[in-house]
């Protein structure tokens, strides 16, 4: 973790401490009489409290967090995606979501989501609206063959 602080590399180093927990970390600055604090209380998985460091740089704070599984792949910094996954499965599975359809689970996420999902939701619907529009476009421009029994006959006057 890279924790931006101006002058952090000019203090003392006890008034930089770095508590690393199982499951979170905490950051304290004291500078100037204030405290200062950066906390993540909510790691999305496991980390080796004994194996974690700091760094302190110029200007910056360097927090090197150790996997207790090494090679596991975290979703995010903290646990709120996979919460959050692992609640919409229990609605979908069991709840309000259960029996749904592909619209009222897709108002669903874009209910729920943050800014940045909502773009990418919104970019997803314009595509496949205009993707949709293309294809009826060419079945209309495409030439339509008559459809004619094996006993009619086309006669010409």
């Amino acid at each position: 973790l890279y924790i931006p602080f101006d002058g952090v590399g000019s203090l003392p180093e006890q008034d930089v401490e770095c508590v690393f927990r199982p499951k979170g970390v905490l950051l304290v600055i004291k500078k100037a009489g204030k405290r200062h604090w950066y906390k993540m209380p909510n790691l999305c998985r496991e980390i080796d409290p004994a194996s974690c460091s700091k760094k302190i740089k110029a200007d910056q704070v360097v927090m090197k967090l150790k996997k207790v599984e090494k090679g596991e792949t975290w979703s995010d910094l903290s646990d709120e995606k996979d919460r959050y996954q692992r609640q919409r499965e229990y609605r979908i599975q069991h709840g309000d979501l259960k029996g749904a359809t592909t619209e009222q689970l897709l108002a669903d996420m874009y209910a729920n989501a943050n800014d940045e999902e909502r773009a990418g939701l919104r970019d997803a619907m314009r595509v496949n609206r205009e993707k949709r529009q293309e294809e009826a476009k060419a079945a209309l421009e495409e030439p339509q063959s008559p459809n004619l029994d094996s006993d009619q006959t086309m006669s010409s006057n």
